[in-house]
């Protein structure tokens, strides 16, 4: 899916969403816990490439709050990545306590707030018209968003 800025279509970011409809309770607080693999020679880090991880609510049929909105770099190399033969796996674990002080905090998004998130990518420099175009190996992704805006 793609998703442009009322007739701006220059630039774009990626957004893989990962779900679950489960949430981890192992701590005094729920977490948000996801294990994927990605096969090694389709690792992307990319300033444009981000991902949308988020708890879905089967019965309101919602993400919950927080969502986190996290690039694609800080994802490769944070939830304790492991290359097993020849695939890479990661395994995020990313507190929902409002007073954590987790390595994810900096990502949390209220729901509500998810296309105000969106924007403030766009105004970050490396997401500008001199930015690298995406890889094309993205297309490709399962669960891929193209969100996109002009200069």
């Amino acid at each position: 899916m793609e998703i442009h800025i009322r007739g701006k279509f220059a630039r774009s970011i990626a957004l893989q969403v990962k779900s679950t409809t489960h949430l981890s309770h192992r701590f005094k607080a729920y977490h948000l816990s996801m294990f994927f693999s990605v096969p090694k020679d389709k690792l992307i880090n990319h300033p444009n490439f981000w991902y949308f991880f988020g708890y879905f609510d089967m019965k309101a049929m919602v993400y919950t709050d927080p969502v986190f909105i996290v690039p694609s770099a800080d994802v490769h190399t944070h939830p304790a990545p492991h290359l097993n033969g020849d695939r890479w796996t990661f395994n995020l674990s990313a507190s929902l306590d409002p007073a954590s002080q987790d390595h994810w905090v900096r990502w949390r998004t209220p729901t509500q707030e998810v296309g105000s998130r969106v924007l403030d990518i766009f105004g970050n420099e490396q997401v500008g018209p001199a930015a690298s175009p995406l890889p094309a190996e993205l297309a490709g992704l399962d669960g891929l968003l193209l969100v996109g805006q002009s200069e």
